[in-house]
Parts: C-alpha cells; structure tokens; sequence
C-alpha cells in the first residue's frame, strides 16, 4: 500500500471531518487563499479578518451554518449584529478573534475524532504558521484547483443539508408500488 498524500489528508478533512457547522470548510477556504499567496505566517487578527468577510459574503445567501435547528453560529450572529449596525466591522473582526476559533483551530486535522500524522499548519495561541504540506497543495500544485472546487462544493452541500434539516424534510416513497 503506498503511503498517503497530503492531498489524502486534505481530502479527509474536507469530506470526512465532523460537520456540525461549517466553520472547518470556512478555515479551510482561508488556508487555500493563504496558499496560493505563499504566506507563511498569518496572525489572528488577520485571520479573523478573512473569517469574517469570506462568512458576511456567504451569508448573504442566509443559508444555515449549523446543523442545529433554531441555533446560530458564532459567525452568524456576529455578522447579524454588523448588519443591524449594532457592532461595526472592526468590532466584529474582535469578536470573531476572541469567540470563533476555540473548536476548528484545535480540530481542523481530525476525523472522527483522531489526529492525522501531518499538520497544514500549527497555531501558537496568535499566529498560525502555515506548513510545507499546505504549500505543496495551493502554492502551484496540479491538483489546486480540483480541491478548491471540492471544498467550495462541500460547504454548499453542507448548506443544503442544514437547511433541509431545518425545513423537517423526509424522503418518502409514497405512492410508488
């Protein structure tokens, strides 16, 4: 059996890590951007940042985040207090860096709930940096693009499934003999 890829590793997370919101996809979006532009080190507040934009611009769709019906994210309610006017941006971004990365930073290279053996960064309490694996995938890697689009895709399923989980939709075969 050969020995797994960082691509491999990449593509568990994306496909296979626990998804009860989609902040993991969201981390993920901002490392492939961090990627592509070779930077190595990316502080907190920059982090959160990204964060906050890449969700204000994903929110506007207003489609669930989480998959717990009649909750919100963190994001999503701190995006909805920027909106309403009641916290300006630079507030918000403050608040997305203190109460927004407490699970995903920690759990973002685990699959039901196991490390994997390699690390697309490592995150010091105010700065992650950024490894060679990350590098390998979105620097110039061949298989860029494929996993942007398979992370791009997985948050909109991950969407989907959480607004169906809202609206109570069962699949039935009514009707059918």
């Amino acid at each position: 059996m050969e020995p797994f890829e960082p691509e491999d590793f990449w593509r568990a997370i994306i496909l296979y890590g626990l998804n009860t919101a989609t902040y993991k996809i969201a981390l993920a979006q901002c490392l492939i951007s961090y990627g592509e532009g070779h930077q190595t080190d990316i502080p907190l507040d920059v982090l959160a940042r990204d964060f906050f934009v890449l969700y204000r611009k994903r929110l506007e769709a207003d489609r669930p985040q989480l998959v717990l019906p009649d909750r919100l994210t963190v994001m999503e309610r701190i995006v909805r207090l920027e909106r309403l006017g009641k916290i300006n941006e630079a507030q918000a971004i403050e608040r997305v860096a203190r109460e927004a990365f407490g699970d995903v930073l920690p759990r973002f290279h685990t699959v039901s709930d196991k490390a994997l053996p390699i690390s697309f960064y490592h995150f010091d309490g105010r700065t992650l940096h950024l490894t060679d694996e990350l590098f390998e995938l979105f620097g110039n890697g061949p298989k860029r693009e494929h996993l942007k689009d398979e992370t791009g895709s997985r948050w909109d399923l991950l969407e989907a499934a959480f607004s169906l989980r809202r609206e109570r939709w069962s699949l039935t075969n009514e009707g059918f003999s």
